[in-house]
This record gives structure tokens, sequence and C-alpha cells, in this order.
């Protein structure tokens, strides 16, 4: 009797212990978001920093046209949009918001380069480390390196550009001595650096599902 007693006990404590499991409940994993890029002209702009006096003050300013030929649209990264990319900027578009300095940067700097009534280029490559793009300007053609920096969906380009790369010190010469008490610094000396910093920004068009 002792002995059925047990049994009886333990089949019951199977019986509790299976009843008591509930069915494993499915979980449905969202799917992971995809996103394309596509190029939108009018968020783009190009920015320019020349630099004056010893100390070496910026004066900056941009391009209000620029043709960009060669996106591509739908790609999975912003990067990849600008693979083969191409663009011509005409140099009377340049504005400093100093009209007086506009002018005499068309006649005396662009209007003394050999045929730079624009100033055109491709992109030869680019990843989100680096791009490499070239540039011709005063009928010289030159690579220039330049940092990639991405914030979400804007892309920036960025690079310090010498002028003498593309045989361009006589124009710069030319501005400066127009120039000339513009640019006298502290310690009396004009001068016009042979350098320019560019800024290429644009934010790309998401479509995201």
């Amino acid at each position: 009797m002792k002995f059925n007693s047990i049994l009886s006990l333990t089949a019951i404590a199977l019986l509790a212990s299976c009843g008591g499991q509930q069915p494993a409940q499915q979980t449905d994993e969202a799917t992971p978001q995809v996103c394309r890029y596509s190029y939108q002209h009018d968020s783009t702009s190009v920015k320019w920093t020349a630099y004056k006096f010893t100390e070496k003050v910026g004066v900056s300013g941009s391009f209000d046209e620029m043709e960009v030929t060669g996106t591509l649209a739908e790609e999975m990264t912003l990067v990849n949009v600008f693979g083969s990319a191409g663009f011509k900027i005409p140099v009377s578009s340049t504005n400093s918001l100093v009209p007086d300095r506009d002018m005499k940067i068309k006649e005396h700097f662009f209007g003394t380069m050999n045929a730079t009534d624009s100033i055109s280029g491709r992109v030869v490559s680019i990843t989100e480390e680096g791009a490499q793009v070239e540039i011709t300007m005063n009928a010289q053609t030159r690579s220039v390196d330049m940092d990639v920096i991405i914030n979400g969906s804007e892309l920036k380009l960025e690079s310090v550009i010498q002028l003498g790369d593309w045989d361009a010190l006589a124009s710069v010469d030319a501005l400066n001595k127009i120039c000339h008490d513009l640019h006298i610094g502290a310690d009396g000396v004009s001068k016009l650096w042979p350098e320019v910093k560019l800024e290429i920004r644009t934010v790309l068009a998401e479509n995201c599902n």
C-alpha cells in the first residue's frame, strides 16, 4: 500500500510538471531598415577660404553655381553616389559677400589664368576614409586628396590646395598687387598666401524602408 502511494505521488508530480510547461512562443525579429541615397543639387555648396597677412587670417567665400554630372541614384552608401561624379564651377559665380573683392578675384586672379572660365574636375575614387579628386584649373589637371566627413545623410569633402601645383603663383601675385594695401598685416608686410581651403558639402536624399 505504501509502495502504491509513492507511485501515485510520483505520477501526480510528473503530470503537474508537464502540465506547467507552456508552449514556446515564437518572437518576430524586426527587419533591419535599409536606406538608399540620391544626390539633390539644391543642398550642395562649395566654400573656399583664402589667407592674407603674415599671421594668416582667413577670408571665405563660395561659388554660387556648380554643375554636377554622373551621380548615381538609390545607392546603399553616401560615397557610392559620387563614385563617377564630375563637376564644373563657373568662376564668375564666386561670392565673398564683398562685390569689390569679387570683381578683383575674377579679373586679377582667375582672369590672369589660362582657360579658366570655369574650374572642372572629377572624382577618381571615394570611400568613407577619403577621396581623390582631379581638379582642372589654369589649363593644369592635378589630383587632390580630400578628407571625407559623414554625418547622417550629410557628406563633406575638405582639402587645402597649393595653388603652385596649378602653376598659378603669378595669379596669386597679381591679386596681391591689386589688393596690396588691404593685405598689409600688423608687421607692415602685404601678403596673400598661395593656398586655399576647399569645403564641399551636400545633403543626400534618403529613402529608407
